[in-house]
């Protein structure tokens, strides 16, 4: 299948059904940091990994937005940035208007392990972003993009360009791109049982009875 065709696939999931998945796979260390939340209520991401270095500066360059342009520049439908900041640095790494210009590129979300400012105006334009926290700061003498596009560390998970990601109120989920058949062939399965066991519960069948049956909890 294409890469949007899996997305449109993945987006009928949810966090938790994935991360149990892939602990099923194998895969045990895919979920981020849970200081890592969306942005707005109800907010949920799903597309393919762009990872994003952020180094601090206190240089204040005569083009301090170059590194957000290329990010921009750089993304496809289906895209989520994933951004990375050093530990303390405060800058506001995602707003409004680069919002705009991603979603204009075709991305799906943006997930920030830093800060992010422009919330309200973000959520109005119902762009779902996952942030550390808020901050008023600008980039400029702070903060600049210095590379797109290779492996990193977010969150405490390993990030690959061509990854998959999902993300809602639960938390940021990580799929390996070699994975992703496999995830979401298990999903639909655990989701059907998952129906079913909704069903016997609601039906007053104890939570024993529904884990011998249906295999799932």
């Amino acid at each position: 299948m294409t890469t949007l065709q899996n997305i449109s696939l993945l987006e009928a999931a949810y966090t938790a059904v994935v991360s149990d998945v892939l602990d099923r796979l194998g895969f045990r260390q895919q979920t981020m940091d849970p200081e890592i939340v969306p942005m707005y209520p109800g907010a949920t991401v799903t597309g393919r990994v762009v990872p994003v270095r952020v180094e601090t500066t206190q240089v204040e360059s005569d083009n301090p937005y170059e590194g957000d342009m290329r990010m921009t520049e750089a993304l496809h439908p289906g895209d989520v940035p994933v951004i990375v900041a050093p530990t303390g640095n405060r800058a506001a790494l995602w707003g409004e208007l680069i919002s705009c210009a991603a979603r204009g590129k075709g991305a799906r979300g943006a997930i920030v392990s830093g800060y992010v400012r422009d919330n309200r105006k973000v959520a109005e334009l119902r762009f779902p972003v996952f942030a550390r926290g808020r901050s008023p700061l600008d980039t400029m003498g702070r903060a600049e993009v210095v590379e797109i596009g290779i492996e990193l560390g977010c969150g405490d998970v390993r990030v690959t360009p061509g990854d998959y990601i999902i993300a809602d109120e639960d938390g940021v989920v990580i799929i390996p791109e070699r994975a992703i058949e496999d995830v979401l062939a298990a999903v639909r399965s655990k989701a059907n049982k998952e129906g079913d066991a909704r069903t016997d519960l609601l039906g007053g069948k104890s939570l024993r009875e529904v884990w011998k049956k249906h295999g799932v909890l």
